[in-house]
């Protein structure tokens, strides 16, 4: 609640000033524990929020104030029934309106300024508290992205109900924009509905009576966010031309609950967001969910919650983790949006959201179900646009047939026309990995585990073990730890480490990182091996998992572009189309490689051996010449990569 913070929202530093002074001046007045653990902040915007709204209605601070007050204490209402504490408490709230109105009255606040509290808020947002609820709040540059296309079919003139949800609306973040665009659809055919409707008030007060009343719809688990909502919808209506700004439909209540909210009992047209990640869930909510079972989390069950809510037809806009288009965890989640629901758009946002370890992504989709149990010729014939943010603004890749992202592991949105193409002639003449050998993870042994050290004194000392950090592409595995042979631990693991010559892998990294794993070397958690099956070379299939074919393959149809982390289990690089038509060639330049790296040969020899691995890989698919380009392109060479993944 700093002043330089609020300086940041406000962009002026005399508004800044007199927001600071009011808040403190509700911490100072209030104990700790009067708005709940942690609240004090975020009750304090609203406060402060409910005078601002008093004096831009030229309305008197306190009567306002004290409502507010007994509305955020209603938990303490039996106290506030002693006279003496409830005399304490208009004292207060009385001394609180005296100190902070005058100065909040110094500056000439408009209706519009009730857009700054949402931000407000979002910036006293507690940590620990942001973290139960799941809580990311949306730049402004996405939030009209998403608007853009989940309002498009809106038509006053049509006379049909469009109502919009957003079911984790926080402090308004989609449905103050959203209620403008409503707005401004009812001003641009204002005379054409006075001509279809002459009975009906079309003047600005009733066109923002109408949109509150009957188009929008939010629900919140956060009341203090709710509160903020409210007031900063009611300043909203305000400046848009209400006369009585209208009470917005606003519950504080779980979007997620099967009944208990009034306001979700008929369908959507539009339902918009960015609903919580990981939040913790009621008792018992997660059990009438089809993706409420197994691996799942808050986003996949707000994902079928919006299905179940929209409208035939409806537009389903959201924003989610980037995990959504490729884990193993939200398959069954990309299963069901398929079906339920023809897919319109991807979006990459990458970390969009400032101060937080997460990728992101956004989808719309139209609802609908399906006319049989295949793919119907409407939505074969749909295509889905791509676009991305990784770069910074927004930047649109091309588009990608529906029929593409059927039956596919991930929603690939690096993949628009010759890509997309690429790809499929890729998976058209290659094997998945997991048909070639058996990916499994390394011992469950973590690498802080007291047995694992450096080499002691001894002739026989134990195992050396590998760790992910140890692995890079062709790596010759010096300087490894080791697993005391005196530990338990080695006699359970010891069979593990005698396994003929394998692949091994950074099981957390952004690429594929591979080294052959020789006889007697114990792989730990971090990393996965590939035990190729008969008459797979272990050398080749090595080979293509570092060539910059496979990189390509990875990067756009499966990582989506990721770059925090990305498991690497059977479920992430099972699907990856691997070619050996002539694994002997491919074996021998990969010895030539490991050899050079053992004798520390210069990096132009690397390059000049690794190029030699990726041209026969081309060749033996049978790749154009614009093919291989477009690979190079979107690839480095792979051995002047970084090959240790940066903690983040």
């Amino acid at each position: 609640m700093a002043s330089r913070h609020l300086q940041v929202v406000t962009g002026d530093a005399a508004r800044a000033d007199a927001l600071a002074f009011a808040a403190e001046a509700v911490l100072e007045r209030f104990p700790d524990g009067l708005f709940g653990p942690g609240r004090r902040a975020e009750a304090s915007v609203f406060l402060v929020g409910t005078v601002l709204e008093q004096l831009i209605r030229g309305e008197p601070a306190e009567p306002g104030l004290e409502r507010a007050l007994s509305e955020l204490t209603g938990f303490y209402r039996p106290l506030l029934q002693d006279d003496v504490t409830r005399r304490r408490m208009s004292d207060a709230v009385r001394v609180l309106a005296h100190a902070i109105e005058p100065v909040l009255a110094r500056i000439e606040w408009q209706a519009g300024d009730g857009e700054l509290l949402g931000t407000w808020f979002e910036g006293g947002l507690a940590d620990a508290h942001r973290k139960q609820l799941g809580q990311f709040y949306t730049p402004a540059a996405i939030v009209n992205f998403l608007l853009d296309r989940a309002l498009a079919d809106f038509d006053p003139r049509a006379g049909t109900a469009f109502r919009v949800l957003d079911p984790a609306c926080g402090t308004g973040h989609f449905l103050a924009p959203a209620a403008r665009r409503l707005v401004d659809a009812y001003r641009r055919h204002r005379e054409e509905l006075a001509s279809l409707r002459p009975g009906e008030a079309w003047d600005d007060d009733a066109l923002v009576q109408r949109v509150f009343r009957d188009h929008l719809v939010g629900v919140d688990l956060d009341p203090f966010a709710v509160r903020v909502a409210r007031i900063r919808l009611r300043l909203l209506a305000l400046a848009l031309g209400a006369q009585n700004p209208p009470l917005p439909a606003l519950a504080n209540g779980d979007a997620l609950a099967a009944r208990g909210i009034a306001e979700l009992s008929r369908p959507f047209e539009a339902i918009v967001g960015n609903p919580p990640y990981g939040a913790q869930l009621a008792p018992g909510v997660a059990r009438r969910f089809l993706l409420g079972h197994g691996r799942f989390d808050s986003t996949a069950l707000f994902i079928e919650r919006a299905l179940e809510l929209a409208a035939e037809g409806g537009t389903i806009a959201l924003v989610v983790p980037h995990g959504v288009t490729r884990t193993g965890a939200y398959a069954p989640c990309r299963k069901l949006l398929l079906e339920k629901a023809r897919l319109r758009t991807l979006l990459d946002l990458g970390q969009a959201f400032s101060g937080v370890n997460l990728e992101a992504m956004a989808f719309v989709a139209e609802r609908t179900e399906p006319r049989s149990g295949v793919l119907d010729p409407e939505r074969a014939a749909a295509r889905v646009e791509l676009w991305s943010m990784r770069r910074g603004g927004l930047e649109q890749l091309g588009d990608q047939s529906l029929a593409f992202y059927q039956a596919r592991a991930a929603l690939a949105i690096y993949v628009p026309g010759e890509v997309g193409a690429l790809v499929s002639e890729i998976e058209r003449v290659a094997t998945p990995l997991a048909e070639l050998c058996r990916i499994r993870r390394g011992c469950a042994i973590s690498a802080r585990d007291p047995a694992i050290g450096d080499r002691l004194d001894g002739l026989s000392p134990g195992l050396p073990v590998v760790r992910g950090r140890d692995i890079s592409r062709y790596s010759p595995l010096d300087g490894l730890c080791w697993l005391a042979r005196t530990t338990p631990l080695f006699d359970a693991h010891a069979e593990a480490a005698l396994v003929e010559p394998k692949v091994g892998y950074q099981n957390i990294a952004s690429g594929i990182v591979a080294t052959l794993l020789p006889r007697g070397v114990l792989p730990l958690d971090t990393v996965n091996v590939l035990e190729p099956l008969k008459d797979i070379d272990a050398l080749a299939l090595l080979g293509f998992l570092n060539s910059r074919l496979a990189d390509f393959y990875f990067r756009v149809a499966i990582a989506n572009m990721a770059q925090l982390t990305v498991h690497l289990d059977a479920p992430t690089l099972g699907s990856l189309p691997v070619i050996l038509p002539d694994p002997d060639t491919l074996a021998g330049i990969v010895r030539a490689v490991l050899g050079a790296r053992r004798s520390g040969a210069a990096p132009s020899e690397l390059d000049a051996l690794t190029q030699v691995l990726d041209d026969a890989v081309f060749e033996q698919v049978g790749l154009k010449s614009s093919q291989r380009a477009e690979i190079l392109r979107q690839t480095r060479p792979q051995l002047d990569r970084p090959t240790r993944r940066k903690r983040s």
